[in-house]
């Protein structure tokens, strides 16, 4: 970040310059501005979204000090065997430019300066320039740095990017690709998303389908084929309508799963009102702080104390905050290119022993499809189907239309088709609350392993016949006697619980509940029923657990349920949204369980919690790839 000053920097270029030379380079640097600021200002599209003119005039400076360093240090011949460099006395500024405030004005000038509260209305400047990326010089459509040329500006001037406490604006160079020019294939339009498995170690997508052989560098499908960690930090992100600034964008993409978009984008602008006041104060107390006589002010003075300007006055201030579409757009933007890609590939590499599995309807009641009479619709009536395994992973998650086999059986070949290929042991037991009803869609997959009923909604089964559950004195005392009837040993210090045999668990079941039926206001009318019919499961050993040394309880995943129906934070969403919310929040999810386990992975270490694994992961491959050539080249 570079406090730039236009008129310092152009007199200090000016020194530089032979003694003879000096006024004509000012002069023709200012004649460089003024025709740089009537071209933006008489675009077509500046005319319909204007923006204050004392903010072009300072962006034109900034350009015009770019132009000069990167001439300086242009390479001009092919057989140039020294690389060019900038003289000592040249400042380098940027890539991410300031406008000077009052202090600076203060600090320049002998006398008092005017103070106006047009210096605090000025937005920061990002340039996206060669000469601060020259790693940006490769085609985005066919990937090739040969016939590469930089040609010029983008017409339309700087385009504004929304930031975090307060609006920006980035302006890029035009790439054009002789190849392209001359492949008939280049006009043809963007027909797909990218092959997921063409992104390279550094992040690029080196196959992207885009269109054209000319390219800006403040446009989206310059960026098309860029992974967003891949991009430097202080270049922002750009999307079709608008563009954020890295910190924002972190702070969207990292709190959208705990939120909503509009309070998200209220926060914003709360920050964006708070960034408001403070430059209207600090032009307060820089007015305050100049000099006066021992008179006191002059009533007539030559810089009179003026209102500052309103917060959204498109010709001063000129602020615009993100809105909650933007940030919607956003959030899908980093879901479809990023987070959908992560959390696939990392539940691809998961499986297990135990495999718990449960639906969740309150948030997916909530996702809705608008049809073309703009009439919203509600389609997944079968929830949200999860399995999960023995430490808590959630190993494979669908959307269903209703509640049959068919779906649970659909998401179990995918889950045998992974054991397959990951050339590991398929899943022993199958824990779920309604065991024989769904023990055929199990066994047609896997029809080696047992179907048993989770625990607690076995419990849960006889708490609903209490009477009066709520305020019953019993209520407690029961739930502990129905919960020591089937486990041995609870769950403790992460050794796993251990469960009774059948026989016994029927023993010592049947034993309790007529203990509580002598005492004549535990059980309600139809507790015997319920039972009778949990009895029968505990006789078909649906309790009972072949093995003792896995966690297989299922309570996990109906603990999982409060993480999915927070998803949608009581306000109704589409499903795109909501499916990206999903993916988000099962790669979080994950990666915090797996990190949490004092055995993990060598991956898993490397994230230290992290869930943005792609970008973990090109680091240890660049990491990599550079150690193996460092190795070649001292051969």
């Amino acid at each position: 970040m570079s406090v730039y000053e236009p008129d310092v920097v152009r007199k200090l270029l000016s020194a530089l310059e032979p003694r003879d030379l000096q006024k004509k380079f000012e002069a023709n640097w200012k004649n460089m501005v003024k025709k740089r600021v009537e071209s933006w200002t008489g675009h077509a599209e500046r005319m319909t979204n204007p923006r204050p003119r004392r903010q072009y005039e300072w962006e034109a400076e900034v350009v015009e000090y770019i132009n000069y360093v990167s001439d300086k240090t242009r390479i001009r011949s092919v057989k140039a065997l020294a690389r060019p460099y900038l003289d000592g006395k040249i400042p380098i500024l940027g890539p991410h430019f300031v406008p000077p405030s009052y202090l600076h004005a203060r600090k320049r000038s002998q006398s008092e300066p005017v103070v106006n509260p047009e210096i605090s209305y000025l937005k920061p400047l990002r340039v996206i320039h060669p000469f601060y990326y020259p790693e940006l010089a490769r085609c985005p459509r066919c990937n090739c740095a040969d016939g590469i040329q930089w040609d010029g500006w983008t017409g339309t001037g700087p385009r504004d990017v929304h930031g975090l406490m307060l609006d920006e604006a980035a302006i890029g160079t035009q790439l054009r690709c002789e190849h392209c020019k001359n492949d008939p294939t280049s006009k043809k339009g963007l027909e797909s998303e990218p092959d997921s498995h063409s992104e390279s170690d550094d992040g690029h997508n080196h196959k992207a389908n885009i269109k054209g052989h000319c390219f800006a560098t403040t446009n989206p499908g310059f960026w098309h084929g860029w992974s967003h960690w891949s991009i430097p930090g202080d270049i922002p992100i750009f999307f079709y309508r608008c563009a954020v600034t890295h910190e924002l964008f972190d702070l969207l993409i990292e709190l959208r799963l705990s939120s909503t978009a509009g309070t998200l984008a209220e926060n914003v602008r709360q920050l964006h009102l708070l960034e408001y006041n403070r430059r209207k104060l600090d032009y307060l107390q820089a007015w305050k702080s100049r000099h006066t006589t021992q008179r006191g002010m002059e009533f007539f003075s030559p810089n009179p104390l003026r209102v500052f300007s309103d917060p959204y006055d498109a010709n001063e201030y000129n602020d615009k905050p993100i809105s909650r579409d933007m940030v919607s757009e956003v959030f899908q933007e980093f879901v479809s290119g990023t987070r959908e890609r992560e959390s696939e590939e990392y539940l691809r590499t998961l499986s297990g022993i135990s495999i718990s599995f449960d639906n969740t309807f309150r948030a997916a009641t909530k996702a809705t499809v608008t049809s073309r009479e703009k009439q919203k619709s509600k389609v997944l009536k079968g929830g949200i189907i999860s399995l999960m395994n023995e430490n808590g992973e959630i190993v494979s998650w669908r959307f269903c239309h209703g509640q049959s086999n068919a779906e649970i059986s659909e998401l179990l070949e995918g889950l045998k088709t992974r054991c397959e290929a990951l050339d590991v042991p398929p899943p022993e037991i199958f824990i779920a609350d309604n065991c024989c009803h769904v023990r055929n869609a199990v066994t047609v997959v896997f029809p080696d392993a047992t179907m048993k009923l989770d625990v607690w909604h076995f419990i849960m089964r006889y708490v609903t016949v209490i009477l009066n559950p709520s305020k019953n004195p019993h209520r407690k005392e029961v739930v502990a006697e129905i919960s020591a009837c089937i486990l041995k040993k609870h769950a403790e210090g992460g050794n796993p619980a251990e469960y009774w045999d059948r026989n016994e668990q029927e023993t010592r079941l049947t034993f309790a509940f007529e203990k509580w039926s002598c005492e004549g206001t535990v059980w309600s009318a139809g507790a015997r029923r319920v039972h009778e019919e949990q009895l029968k499961h505990v006789q078909k050993g649906c309790l009972e657990r072949p093995r003792q040394d896995i966690r297989t309880d299922g309570s996990r995943v109906e603990g999982s349920h409060k993480g999915w129906n927070s998803l949608q934070r009581v306000h109704t969403s589409g499903i795109v949204t909501f499916t990206g919310l999903c993916h988000d929040f099962v790669l979080r999810r994950n990666v915090r369980v797996a990190f949490s386990r004092a055995a993990k992975s060598d991956f898993i270490s490397s994230t230290h919690g992290s869930h943005h694994i792609h970008l973990v992961d090109g680091i240890a491959k660049l990491f990599n790839h550079l150690r193996l050539k460092e190795k070649a080249a001292s051969m």
